[in-house]
């Protein structure tokens, strides 16, 4: 799959002019949700949600051009896809066996739990995105309308929303990396090298909320971006402690192997070891998830039911015998008070 990011104006030439259905706004709707879910997905959640994005996406064209969606057959939505825009989809470089490819390693993901290689997550992520925005391009001129319009649309009916602030955060440490390795490249010969092992070439993150008003509010807090700035600031610190264990964990490794094997000294050993790290697939290909998140949405009797937890407990205490209950079978038994 190649593609190639066209730079480009938002269509104006039917600029103010709207007419695109309820129905396929909705679905555009979904599949940014899910691109917005893949963010903060853990493991191979991330391919089911880009996935649910696609499916979206292709379900969004069917409706436009048929009316209604003819079909829930994955196939047949593709087939489908493509017979409506074929020549307008290989100008954009979208090609059948990308969307066959993402579908098989779809069906993989559904049953299985496990890091997915982040090099084919990567390549998701960058076709669906490209897909997305191809989508609202073409049925915004299918139906003649302002594909301005049809963004901001789309953009209300999202039940996510997701902040700015920690992105441009983050890319401040980023920048730091590169230029950390650009001098150190410059005075080892090896720059490039050194600025594409940049930990946060490959550290993906997200801060979302369901209100885009506290989204809002964490763009636009001076206060909250220093508390951001310092939580990334720990992430890379321990990031950086652990590819530093890690190090030393591989390099004791194989020295040993190296001891065992050829009778060599242990100085020497070392020191070949220390040789034969930067290549060694253990010390960079190691992946890290970290997911947080608060829900204090709760139920509305949420203060009622901890105080009805606090008495269980105590109920608990006072009758040893009892049996111990979980906060599902407390919850299930107050709730209905």
């Amino acid at each position: 799959m190649k593609i190639t990011k066209l730079g480009r104006e938002r269509p104006i030439l039917y600029r103010g002019r709207f007419a695109v259905p309820a129905q396929v706004v909705s679905r555009l709707a979904v599949a940014s949700n899910h691109l917005v879910l893949a963010e903060i997905a853990g493991f191979n959640g991330q391919v089911d949600q880009y996935y649910l994005a696609i499916d979206n996406l292709l379900s969004a064209i069917i409706m436009a051009k048929e009316e209604t969606l003819t079909t829930t057959k994955h196939s047949e939505k593709i087939e489908k896809f493509f017979k409506h825009l074929t020549r307008r989809a290989k100008i954009r470089s979208i090609d059948k066996s990308d969307f066959y490819g993402f579908y098989q390693l779809w069906t993989k993901s559904r049953y299985r739990l496990y890091f997915p290689d982040s090099a084919t997550v990567w390549k998701m992520r960058l076709f669906t995105s490209h897909l997305f925005e191809f989508s609202i391009t073409e049925i915004a001129r299918f139906f003649k309308s302002d594909e301005t319009i049809l963004t901001q649309k789309v953009n209300k009916m999202l039940e996510i929303y997701q902040t700015t602030a920690i992105l441009e955060e983050a890319s401040i440490i980023h920048e730091r990396h590169q230029m950390q390795a650009e001098e150190f490249g410059d005075a080892h010969g090896y720059k490039l090298g050194m600025k594409l092992a940049n930990p946060w070439n490959f550290i993906n993150l997200s801060l979302l909320s369901d209100r885009q008003d506290i989204a809002e509010i964490i763009d636009n807090s001076r206060e909250i971006r220093k508390t951001l700035t310092k939580m990334l600031e720990d992430w890379d610190e321990l990031v950086a402690k652990i590819q530093m264990a890690n190090l030393k964990q591989l390099t004791l490794e194989i020295a040993n192997a190296k001891m065992k094997k050829r009778k060599i000294s242990q100085d020497k050993a070392l020191q070949e070891a220390l040789e034969a790290i930067p290549t060694h697939p253990r010390f960079h290909e190691f992946r890290l998830a970290l997911n947080l998140s608060i829900d204090i949405s709760g139920p509305k009797k949420i203060g009622s039911f901890l105080s009805w937890s606090l008495r269980e407990d105590q109920e608990l205490t006072k009758h040893p015998g009892k049996t111990v209950r979980d906060f599902w079978e407390i919850y299930k038994k107050y709730s209905q008070v």
